[in-house]
Order: structure tokens, then sequence, then C-alpha cells
């Protein structure tokens, strides 16, 4: 397996949504008031972005991987 080179803003932008993630689960939206009605639908967007970011790289790794069995040890 040849291997790549690792991009870290990937791994900057997966923290910082999972924070977000992490705060959705936290705090109501009543706590927020005001505030919350404006905030709370840009931390909604981090779930679907995380996924994507994650799929991303999970396919791309999935892609360098020439051989089935490897293929079927990384799954």
């Amino acid at each position: 397996m040849e291997r790549i080179k690792q991009n870290d803003t990937f791994d900057v932008l997966k923290v910082i949504m999972a924070m977000m993630i992490t705060i959705i689960h936290i705090i109501t939206l009543r706590k927020l008031g005001v505030i919350g009605s404006f905030i709370f639908p840009i931390l909604r967007t981090a779930v679907p972005l995380f996924f994507m970011i994650s799929s991303y790289l999970f396919f791309s790794k999935i892609n360098i991987i020439k051989s089935y069995t490897e293929q079927k040890i990384f799954i």
C-alpha cells in the first residue's frame, strides 16, 4: 500500500464539527434565546458536513487500496 500525504485541514475541520455537534446535544435552544435562533442552524450544518468529510476520507483511502482482501481488512 502506498503512503499518501495527510491533509491536516480535514482533521481540524472534523474536530471543530465534533465540538459543534457536542454543543447541539448539550445546550437547548430555549437557553440560548434569540441568539440561539441564529446560531442553532449554523451548528446543525456540522452533522452532514462531518459525515461528508469522513466518507470522502474513507473512500479516498479505499480507492488507493488495490487488493480486495486488503479493502475488506480496512473496512
